[in-house]
């Protein structure tokens, strides 16, 4: 049984987001032919160096990048070299806790984005890179927020971020851990908007299965937030005991073929009185159906099939005409 929580898509767009263990992840991936990046709050990186460098010699060879959250203060680099990867991160200044990296493959050239590397000690802590991709670039961005940061503060800087990286006019993959649980968003509408400037900025969300397990509770917290396109996406955890955060993964679809006929894009609108009018609707459900399942994939589904049809009555979606003069397009 998979905890799933209800992870919208773009709508041509389909997701394959499966748990994996060492076995299943190297049958999935025998070869170098893809191209994996990792993500895992790490829970300090000079404590957990070993563990991270053992499991990373088990894992495919197709992994080309691992981002971190809860890097911790690492006073000395060299001491967490890891062979054929180079190691770039950025830490808090006067205090303890937080910060964020990346181990890259020693055979990719990349570049430290400073600009789209906004690091607010205690709310917002990123850092960006640049990869070449089909005669372009592709953006990673690991992003860190802690547990007790202010939700509206950070939600306002994510959505800065968003913007100016949907500005870059190239694909953008970030790995975070938000401390914001998706499986309980339809609980919690502070959290809508977390969804909303995600898809008013061109990305969507596409880890939906928990990834941090605790007692008897489990919630899902870390994301991999993208703007690729393509018509499928394949992700997944990867079951792995060296932090109490599981390790999440994208693999990198080819690039699709360049467009000179941009086409109309879809967006909803999250207005105050859509979302007053949505949480009323919410609020008159007894999820009696829901409540008595025993069954974890059919309490999702009744769940889902509840709810989705309440987004598509308070906030359908609209089509957007492509205007050369907002949307600039990618250089080729």
């Amino acid at each position: 049984m998979k905890p799933v929580c209800p992870a919208p898509l773009q709508p041509d767009i389909t997701l394959n987001c499966e748990y994996h263990d060492i076995n299943s992840i190297n049958l999935l991936y025998p070869n170098s032919q893809h191209f994996i990046a990792a993500s895992i709050n790490i829970q300090s990186l000079n404590s957990k160096f070993q563990d991270l460098k053992s499991l990373i010699e088990t894992l495919p060879q197709s992994l080309q990048i691992i981002a971190l959250q809860e890097t911790w203060n690492i006073p000395f680099p060299q001491t967490v070299d890891i062979p054929n990867f180079n190691f770039t991160h950025l830490q808090r200044s006067k205090s303890n806790g937080g910060g964020v990296g990346f181990y890259i493959k020693k055979d990719i050239n990349f570049a430290v984005i400073s600009n789209l590397s906004t690091f607010i000690n205690k709310t917002f802590e990123s850092l960006t890179i640049s990869i070449p991709w089909n005669n372009s670039q592709l953006l990673f961005s690991t992003l860190y927020r802690p547990p007790s940061a202010d939700l509206n503060s950070f939600i306002s800087h994510l959505e800065n971020h968003l913007i100016q990286l949907s500005a870059t006019n190239h694909p953008v993959i970030i790995l975070t851990d938000s401390n914001i649980n998706i499986l309980h968003i339809t609980n919690h509408h502070n959290h809508f908007p977390f969804y909303q400037i995600m898809y008013e900025n061109g990305f969507y969300q596409c880890i939906n299965l928990a990834t941090r397990f605790s007692n008897q509770s489990f919630t899902a917290i870390d994301h991999i937030i993208t703007n690729l396109r393509a018509q499928s996406i394949n992700t997944g955890v990867i079951l792995t005991d060296i932090s109490d955060h599981l390790m999440t993964f994208i693999e990198i679809p080819n690039p699709p073929p360049p467009s000179n006929n941009p086409q109309p894009s879809l967006k909803s609108n999250y207005s105050h009185q859509s979302l007053t009018n949505f949480k009323n609707a919410l609020s008159n459900l007894t999820w009696h159906d829901v409540l008595q399942s025993r069954e974890v994939n059919k309490c999702y589904d009744l769940f889902w099939d509840t709810f989705s049809p309440l987004l598509d009555i308070y906030f359908p979606k609209t089509q957007t005409k492509f205007n050369k003069n907002i949307h600039k397009k990618t250089n080729s």
